[in-house]
C-alpha cells in the first residue's frame, strides 16, 4: 500500500501494483518535490507522465492542485489509477489518458498551460531531450517541468531555462523552468 503524505487526503491509503512492474514514486522523493513546490500546488493544473500507480497526481490533488491529466500506456496500471483517484474522491478533477507519454501530446494538448509537469520514466528511458522539447512548451509563464531520475545522469536543457536540481540518495529532481 502506498500513502499520500500531504494535504487533505494525508495518510489515505491507495493501492499498488503486485510485483515489481512499476516503482512508484517514494514518499520521501514526494515530501521534497511539494516542499519545493508547495506555492505553486493551489489552484494548479497538474500534469503526472509516466504515472504508474497515480500517487504523485493524487499528491498533487490532495496538496491543493485544481485538477490533474495523467499519462500512463500500461493498461492494467490506469485501471489501478482510476482506482486509486475513486479512493482518494479525486476521479471528477483528473484526467487519465491511456498512451505512450511520447506520442500522447494532441490529447493533452486541450488541457494546456499547466503550471506543472512531472515526469519519473523507467529507469530505462534515454530520450529526456525529447521529452523535454515536447512537454515543456506546455507549462505556463510561470510553469515548471520536473523531471526524476537517477542523479548519475545529467539532463542536457537548451539555453534560456532555469535548471535547478534536488539529490535524494539515488534519486534526483530536475527543476526546469523560463530564465527570469
Amino acid at each position: 500500500m502506498i500513502r499520500i503524505t500531504g494535504g487533505e487526503a494525508r495518510g489515505r491509503r491507495l493501492k499498488s501494483p503486485k510485483g515489481l512492474q512499476v516503482r512508484p514514486t517514494l514518499g520521501r522523493i514526494r515530501e521534497i518535490l511539494f516542499d519545493v513546490l508547495r506555492e505553486r500546488i493551489k489552484g494548479a493544473c497538474f500534469m503526472d507522465l509516466f504515472a504508474g500507480t497515480g500517487v504523485v497526481a493524487i499528491e498533487a490533488l490532495s496538496r491543493g492542485a485544481s485538477r490533474a491529466v495523467l499519462v500512463e500506456k500500461k493498461g492494467e496500471m490506469v485501471g489501478l489509477i482510476r482506482e486509486n483517484l475513486v479512493l482518494a474522491g479525486y476521479q471528477e478533477r483528473a484526467l487519465v489518458v491511456k498512451g505512450d507519454v511520447m506520442h500522447s501530446l494532441n490529447r493533452v494538448l486541450p488541457f494546456a498551460p499547466y503550471s506543472v509537469i512531472f515526469a519519473d520514466p523507467p529507469y530505462t528511458f534515454g530520450a529526456y531531450r525529447d521529452l523535454i522539447s515536447i512537454y515543456f512548451p506546455l507549462i505556463g509563464e510561470e510553469g515548471v517541468l520536473v523531471i526524476q531520475h537517477l542523479k548519475r545522469f545529467s539532463l542536457v536543457t537548451s539555453p534560456g531555462l532555469f535548471v535547478k536540481r534536488r539529490e535524494i540518495g539515488e534519486h534526483c529532481l530536475t527543476f526546469i523552468e523560463r530564465e527570469g
